[in-house]
């Protein structure tokens, strides 16, 4: 059931601010002052609202605002901006520099600082374990966060917190639990006509009761949702309502809803190019439209479905190619830095050789010493290189097997094309393996 749900909405929705780009680009030192954060509330809202134009300027930008709070001795802003960089990474998926990240966000908060510098980088760290499902790590962490939460007296930010443990119980099939602590969230924010968490919150209930596989409890909440839904709701939220009325409908046997709400979904995935809740929604019609026997139908949306994924693929193989150029690109930058280095180092050898014959022997072992770190680099250099191009290689050969049959990937790789091959006759078998989809994802 869990596999045809968008996930729940996590913190993450409350903060989406719907930024078309980043204002933090091309900033200079004596453009700032202690007194002018223009810069930087900029940054914290572009980063927290996770709609970022170009992550590089976007992670360049935030450790020039961590050096400059640094310099100011203002560790807690530091701490909170190394919080927001712990974020950017979640989302890249880079889960190790995430914690360092986190680690080093906690070593410059103190007790002086706002609770609700530790509201979120506590709550953020258990958004990171959940994505692991760390779930026993996610839940102690979270109540640190909802300690901090509750210190700060903005009762906005409790909520965040019980919604993500909540989605932490859920995620472990305790659903009661789940939609107990829900419930409340849904109840604090009717009371502070908080209508961001009102829709989240019902949305999460009914997801929650849909993977209980109570249906008609999932559509009262459901129901309630469309009835308040608005211009301002959020775009995920909207995508995400959809689907799962789709999928209810689908599970009662109410094959048109599902049509109707999967269409709406679909369309509104490609008006905001939300890529990856598309690939969902495709798959999700096309299984729909076979159970009603609309064949022809359901294989044109399968296709489709088919060559985004392989889109996808392609610009996932890209980003690594690209990955894998900086870091190559980085590496011999810095060997060019250590051979100057070298060169530098040898020509005041050559100088003070001239002024001190006597010290000829020791001189020499010295020569000899800087030679052999070189050497030593120049070798660990390119064996590190060498490893690159062989990494690079095997995933360009992984990648090209996933597409293609090995004996045509093998002559694809050795001539650089592939001669057709004629058969007189041919035969097709398509097959499905009944609950292959949930088999894999388990593994």
């Amino acid at each position: 059931m869990h596999n045809n749900f968008l996930n729940c909405l996590f913190f993450v929705v409350f903060m989406s601010f719907n930024l078309s780009h980043v204002k933090a680009q091309n900033v200079n030192k004596k453009d700032l002052n202690t007194k002018d954060e223009v810069f930087f509330n900029d940054l914290e809202v572009t980063v927290k609202g996770l709609n970022w134009s170009n992550i590089d300027s976007t992670k360049r930008a935030l450790n020039y605002a961590i050096q400059y709070f640094k310099t100011e001795n203002l560790y807690c802003r530091a701490g909170y901006y190394y919080t927001l960089k712990g974020r950017l990474f979640i989302e890249e998926e880079q889960n190790d520099s995430s914690i360092s990240a986190f680690i080093t966000a906690f070593k410059f908060l103190s007790d002086s600082c706002s609770h609700y510098y530790g509201y979120y980088l506590y709550n953020s760290w258990s958004l990171l374990y959940l994505n692991l499902e760390e779930f026993s790590l996610a839940d102690s962490v979270c109540q640190i966060a909802l300690s901090e939460a509750q210190q700060s007296q903005q009762p906005e930010l409790e909520l965040h917190v019980l919604t993500n443990q909540s989605v932490i119980y859920a995620q472990q099939e305790k659903y009661d639990a789940a939609i107990q602590i829900m419930k409340g969230i849904y109840e604090k924010s009717v009371l502070t006509n908080n209508d961001k968490i009102i829709q989240s919150s019902l949305n999460n209930l009914g997801a929650f009761y849909s993977w209980k596989e109570e249906f008609d409890s999932a559509l009262v909440f459901l129901e309630i949702l469309g009835q308040i839904i608005n211009d301002s709701s959020s775009i995920p939220l909207v995508m995400d309502y959809y689907n799962n009325l789709g999928v209810i409908y689908e599970e009662k046997g109410d094959h048109e809803k599902a049509r109707k709400y999967y269409t709406e979904a679909i369309d509104l995935a490609k008006e905001n190019e939300a890529l990856n809740a598309l690939l969902l929604f495709l798959r999700n019609h096309s299984d729909n439209l076979k159970l009603i026997g609309s064949i022809e139908e359901s294989r044109a949306v399968l296709q489709e479905y088919i060559a985004l994924k392989d889109s996808i693929y392609s610009l996932e193989k890209l980003h690594i190619m690209k990955e894998l150029e900086k870091e190559y690109e980085s590496k011999k930058q810095q060997e060019v830095i250590h051979q100057l280095e070298n060169t530098k180092l040898e020509d005041k050898l050559k100088l003070e050789q001239s002024g001190r014959e006597r010290d000829v022997i020791s001189l020499v072992l010295i020569t000899v010493l800087i030679f052999a770190v070189a050497l030593y680099r120049r070798l660990r250099y390119v064996r590190h290189s060498k490893f690159l191009v062989e990494k690079a290689k095997k995933r360009s050969d992984d990648l090209l097997l996933n597409i293609l049959p090995a004996q045509v990937a093998e002559e694809l790789k050795k001539n650089g094309k592939t001669e057709a091959t004629y058969h007189e006759t041919v035969s097709v078998l398509f097959t499905d393996f009944i609950e292959f989809t949930e088999f894999t994802q388990n593994m």
